[in-house]
């Protein structure tokens, strides 16, 4: 009977006499994750803290977070001995982790899409002799692409300057070269001349499943006839565009609306008056670049582009043989100079970065009509081709399409920068 009692008692001292764990619930977990992490008691490791921070507090764990104030060296001071070094430091770092979780993310306003920066609009570029003989033998569709059109401005710029005329040209030089010296033409005569008369439409064809169509002179010559509308087509684009980015120009520059969008600003009211900065609308342009194209289409139709893909390949060739520098002797020239005056076929730079402007001009046109320039950027581009457009001599152009030099002898020794004026009209 005496012995429930003492038990009771027993059972009642042991529980009064037991200290409940020191710290807030937060200082409990972190601290205690560490000190297991650490192989030490919990209430050894609080002690060695609190002598450290202060106080086993949420307070506690904010001045235990801080580096400045509490950097790992005062930790490891205050609990690392007989910790190996290396576990200390994890520790260390896994606790730091867990008292300063990753702030989260807020996610921003979209913001209204600004129009892209100039310096970042980069232009369809124009193709080199090589890249635009190896898409000229490549697979494609039955409808007019870039390659068709480099291809003909290629060849239309080229027949103006006399590069059609050039094969026979050559031939005919060359043979009266070779009987002038009195001797048998050397090998490389006859080299040159393959060459000069060869054709390689087979392959061009092939590849857009035109193979067997005869590219007849007459057909020639009218593909060239309706190239000479290009001009005007790109020119009226060109006006168009100019007039857009104008009508933005004036809109800026408008002094009142410059005004009121200054007063808005600094009575607190926003960025300036709505729609002060905004560009005009580009439905308009978009409907300029799709009318290119149509009028493009109509240019090629019928046989347009495997004739267009054709001359594009002569045109190449000829180009190639011009750089073989057995040429020049081959005529009688001194040099390659004296071979290209021989010809009629001395150009100025300007001609030749005048190729290069037109090509990457129209190649944009295709790009923006056909809707593969991205909404914020279109106002750049638009402003990026104007400018290309500027570089032009349409005037020019479209004269030597008004005019055509056929038969006529060619001048190309000028150096104006319009090198299609530079016929004699006689």
């Amino acid at each position: 009977m005496s012995d429930k009692p003492e038990e009771t008692t027993a059972t009642v001292t042991e529980t009064a006499t037991a200290t409940p764990p020191v710290g807030s619930t937060k200082w409990q977990q972190i601290v205690g994750a560490f000190a297991k992490a650490i192989n030490k008691p919990y209430e050894e490791v609080t002690k060695c803290l609190v002598g450290a921070v202060g106080e086993s507090t949420d307070d506690g764990l904010d001045t235990l977070a801080d580096t400045e104030c509490c950097p790992n060296e005062m930790i490891k001071d205050a609990v690392g001995a007989g910790v190996p070094p290396a576990k200390l430091n994890k520790a260390i770092k896994d606790m730091r982790a867990t008292l300063t979780p990753a702030k989260p993310t807020t996610p921003e306003p979209a913001a209204k899409a600004a129009p892209a920066n100039m310096s970042m609009i980069v232009l369809p570029q124009a193709p080199t002799d090589e890249s635009l003989f190896d898409a000229l033998r490549v697979g494609g569709v039955r409808k007019v692409e870039g390659t068709e059109i480099n291809a003909a401005l290629r060849v239309l710029l080229g027949s103006k300057m006399g590069i059609d005329e050039l094969p026979a040209r050559i031939s005919a030089l060359m043979e009266e070269h070779a009987e002038s010296l009195d001797e048998p033409a050397p090998d490389a005569f006859y080299e040159l001349q393959r060459r000069v008369n060869q054709r390689r439409y087979a392959e061009v064809l092939d590849a857009i499943g035109a193979k067997g169509i005869h590219i007849s002179e007459p057909r020639k010559q009218k593909l060239l006839g309706r190239m000479q509308g290009i001009w005007g087509l790109l020119y009226g684009f060109q006006s168009k565009a100019t007039a857009w980015q104008k009508t933005w120009q004036d809109r800026m520059a408008n002094p009142g609306a410059l005004m009121a969008g200054i007063s808005v600003m600094f009575g607190g009211g926003g960025a300036g008056v709505p729609g002060m900065m905004d560009h005009p609308d580009i439905a308009p342009m978009r409907d300029a670049a799709s009318g290119v194209i149509d009028g493009v289409n109509k240019i090629f139709r019928g046989t347009g582009i495997p004739v267009a893909r054709a001359l594009a390949d002569d045109t190449l060739r000829i180009k190639e043989i011009l750089k073989d520098d057995r040429l020049p002797a081959a005529i009688g020239a001194a040099n390659r100079e004296d071979m290209l005056k021989k010809l009629g076929a001395a150009v100025s730079a300007d001609y030749s970065r005048m190729e290069k402007d037109l090509s990457s001009y129209v190649l944009s046109i295709l790009e923006f009509g056909a809707g593969n320039v991205s909404p914020e950027k279109e106002p750049a581009f638009l402003i990026a081709l104007q400018n290309v457009g500027m570089t032009i001599p349409w005037q020019g152009l479209m004269d030597s399409a008004a005019k055509p030099a056929t038969g006529k002898k060619r001048d190309n020794s000028g150096d104006d920068g319009q090198p299609f004026r530079r016929y004699d009209q006689d």
